[in-house]
C-alpha cells in the first residue's frame, strides 16, 4: 500500500515537472535528460566490476569524488557509473575523467528502475547523503546488490521521522549500510528501528583538504588584492545580495571577490548598480595589467573553491533562500565563514557555529557588525584559524570507511 502511494506520488510529480518544463529552461533540461541513460555508451561498464554512485547535484558529487578517486587509484578492474538528478550536476561533471559512464537517474518508477538496472548491471550501489529512492532501494535489494547510503545526515525534522512517512523510513532497513555524519543521526535512525548504521563522518572533509593542498597561484588576483583585506562571497543568490550589497558599500577599503551560484545577467547588473566602475569581470582580467578595482566579479564556473584561499573572511550564499551552500570549501583555509539563517540541515555548519568559526547573520546590520569585528582583530582571525585546523584534523576518515565497504562488497583487495 505504502509503495503504491509512493509510486503514485512520483507519477504526480512527473506530470507537474513535465508541465513546468514548458516554462523553465532548467526543468526542460531535466526532462530531456530523463532519456539520456537509454542511449549512453556502457561498454566500459561491462569490462569490470561496476560501482554506481548516485548524486543529486554538484554538492553531493563533491562527497562522492574522493571515494571514487580512492577506488580507482591503482585498480583498473573497478568501473564507475555516475548519475545525477539535476542538470547542473550533470552539465558540470559530464566529462569527469574517472567515471566510465555518466548520465541522469531515471524517475523512481518500478518499470524504469528494472530497465535501468538491467541495462547498467551495477555490482554495488552507493547513494549520497539525502538520496532516498525507495523503489530503487526495494528492487536493488530484491536483486541482492549491495547498496549503501554514505555521508547521510538526517536532521530531527527530516520527513522519514514523521508519522506520515514512517513506513517509507522503515525501508531504509533494506540498505546494506548507512554511513552517517554524526552520533545524533545514528541515534535518530536507531529510534525508528534501524541497526545498519555506522558513524563514518563526511567525505567532504578529505575533498576540501585535497583541494586546499593543490598548488594554485593567480597573479591577477594578487595584484587586485594589493595589501587590502579581502572577502570572498561564494554561491550567492539575489536573496543574499539583498543583505550584502548595502553593507559592503560601507567598507570602502575592503576588496570583494564574488562568485555567484548562477551566471545571471540581472544579478550582475545589481552589482554594477552599486559599484559601477569599481567592478571588474573575471573574464576581463589580463596578466600584466594593473587592476585598480574594488570588486572582482567571477563570471565563470569551477574556480570558487580555489578563490577562498585569498580571503580574510568568506560569505557562503544560499542561507536567505533554500539553504546554505558548501561552507567547508571556505573554512578549510582557516578563515571565518558567514552565512544566512537557513542552515539547520547541515551538521558541519552547526559544528562551525559551536566552535566559534562560523557566524549566522540575519540581516544587513548583523553582516556589518560581524565584518567589523572580524576585520579589525588579527587575534580573532588567528584564533579562528587554529580552531578550523583542529576541526578538520578531527573530522577526516569518512573516505576510508566508504572505500573499505565498497571493496569488501566487491571482494576486491585494497591496492598495495
Amino acid at each position: 500500500m505504502v509503495s503504491a502511494l509512493y509510486t503514485a506520488a512520483v507519477f504526480t510529480y512527473l506530470i507537474f515537472a513535465y508541465a513546468y518544463s514548458l516554462l523553465d529552461d532548467k526543468a526542460r533540461k531535466w526532462r530531456l535528460g530523463q532519456r539520456h541513460w537509454r542511449s549512453v555508451k556502457i561498454d566500459a561498464l561491462l569490462e569490470g566490476k561496476t560501482v554506481w554512485f548516485h548524486c543529486a547535484s554538484v554538492g553531493e558529487f563533491e562527497q562522492a569524488r574522493p571515494v571514487i578517486e580512492s577506488l580507482k587509484d591503482g585498480n583498473s578492474e573497478i568501473k564507475i557509473l555516475l548519475t545525477f538528478y539535476s542538470p547542473s550536476g550533470f552539465e558540470v561533471h559530464e566529462n569527469y575523467e574517472l567515471a566510465d559512464c555518466i548520465t541522469y537517474i531515471p524517475a523512481d518508477i518500478p518499470s524504469l528502475v528494472e530497465e535501468f538496472l538491467s541495462r547498467m548491471k551495477p555490482d554495488v550501489v552507493v547513494f549520497i547523503k539525502y538520496e532516498l529512492w525507495f523503489n530503487f532501494i526495494q528492487i536493488i535489494r530484491r536483486r541482492n546488490i549491495p547498496m549503501a547510503l554514505i555521508c547521510a545526515h538526517f536532521p530531527e525534522k527530516h520527513f522519514v521521522f514523521s508519522w506520515l512517512a514512517k513506513s517509507l523510513g522503515s525501508k531504509l532497513k533494506l540498505l546494506s549500510e548507512i554511513q552517517v555524519q554524526n552520533e545524533q543521526t545514528k541515534a535518530r535512525l536507531n529510534q525508528i528501528g534501524l541497526g545498519n548504521v555506522l558513524v563514518a563522518g563526511d567525505t567532504r572533509f578529505e575533498r576540501v583538504v585535497s583541494v586546499s593542498n593543490e598548488s594554485y597561484a593567480n597573479k591577477c588576483i594578487e595584484r587586485f588584492m594589493e595589501d587590502s583585506q579581502v572577502i570572498v562571497i561564494g554561491s550567492n543568490w539575489p536573496s543574499d545580495d539583498n543583505i550584502l550589497l548595502s553593507a559592503l558599500s560601507k567598507f570602502s577599503s575592503l576588496k570583494v571577490i564574488v562568485a555567484p551560484h548562477e551566471m545571471d545577467q540581472s544579478q550582475l547588473e545589481n552589482w554594477r548598480e552599486i559599484f559601477g566602475e569599481e567592478l571588474m569581470l573575471w573574464s576581463e582580467m589580463v596578466e600584466g595589467i594593473l587592476i585598480n578595482k574594488r570588486v572582482l566579479y567571477v563570471d565563470t564556473l569551477g574556480v570558487l573553491s580555489k578563490l577562498y584561499r585569498y580571503a580574510h573572511v568568506a560569505y557562503v550564499g544560499g542561507g536567505f533562500g533554500k539553504s546554505v551552500h558548501n561552507t567547508l570549501e571556505a573554512a578549510v583555509y582557516g578563515i571565518p565563514v558567514l552565512f544566512g539563517p537557513n542552515n539547520a540541515r547541515f551538521d558541519e555548519i552547526q559544528q562551525l557555529k559551536r566552535i566559534g568559526s562560523g557566524f549566522e547573520i540575519k540581516n544587513a546590520q548583523d553582516f556589518s557588525k560581524q565584518l567589523d569585528v572580524l576585520l579589525n582583530s588579527e587575534e580573532v582571525l588567528q584564533t579562528i584559524s587554529a580552531l578550523n585546523e583542529e576541526y578538520f584534523d578531527r573530522n577526516r576518515g569518512a573516505v576510508i570507511h566508504a572505500t573499505d565497504w565498497v571493496r569488501q562488497s566487491l571482494k576486491v583487495k585494497k591496492p598495495s
